[in-house]
């Protein structure tokens, strides 16, 4: 097996790659290098056990199609093609011969499962995807992508208060399963924003007598912009 590497610019340098938490991102160069010279990988659990990596970075490089994943926990690099290319002389063929069958390279040398192979179904079959028999993929934000997320709006939350509380609420809003998670980030900011902590004793009281001071008018405007109101 070759013991070199390389990682494509066209994979590793776009905006989906480099959204992705910072440690997904690790985790793809860790199975990366790890990888057979067909780029499967059959000890994932290891290399998240001595990286110090967590099982959601590898469900969200899944849900992210950077990885494919097989029924007996098997995973393949999906762009493994486009970041490594071998000839034939340097090349030790994979053993996992039937797991290779099931895959076809597309016209940018891509791996994709066939249409019949139980994990290639419609983009949000990511949730019914087991990365081993008792665990469930399911397509949920990760404590990194929040902060990634409020750091960019500029917004004052607690990112671990905000994933641990609905963590804790099996990621539900009331009796329905959340949908859109940033959504619920701008309305905790709303809520920030509103609490007398935050915010001086003055400012509602001036804005429903609507006798601000010009000097306290300007400090709403700031306090307005601070924390994205009206976003």
């Amino acid at each position: 097996m070759a013991r070199k590497r390389m990682f494509a610019l066209d994979v590793v340098d776009t905006d989906q790659f480099i959204e992705m938490p910072v440690s997904s991102r690790l985790l793809y160069y860790e199975l990366g290098m790890r990888a057979d010279d067909d780029g499967f990988v059959d000890n994932w659990k290891k290399i998240l056990l001595f990286s110090g990596l967590k099982e959601d970075d590898m469900k969200v490089l899944i849900s992210k199609k950077y990885i494919l994943p097989f029924d007996n926990g098997i995973i393949v690099i999906r762009h493994w093609r486009m970041n490594n290319y071998l000839q034939s002389d340097r090349k030790k063929e994979t053993v996992y011969s039937d797991e290779k069958a099931k895959l076809l390279l597309d016209d940018s040398n891509v791996y994709n499962l066939y249409t019949n192979c139980s994990h290639s179904q419609d983009k949000d079959s990511i949730d019914k995807i087991s990365i081993d028999n008792s665990v469930q993929v399911f397509k949920k934000p990760t404590v990194e992508e929040i902060k990634v997320f409020c750091l960019e709006k500029k917004y004052d939350i607690d990112e671990e208060q905000f994933f641990n509380f609905y963590e804790s609420k099996g990621w539900m809003i009331g009796k329905n399963k959340m949908k859109n998670w940033k959504a619920c980030v701008i309305t905790w900011q709303k809520n920030n924003f509103k609490n007398k902590e935050i915010i001086p004793e003055w400012f509602d009281k001036e804005i429903d007598k609507k006798e601000a001071t010009k000097e306290n008018k300007n400090k709403m405007a700031e306090l307005l912009e601070k924390y994205n109101w009206g976003e």
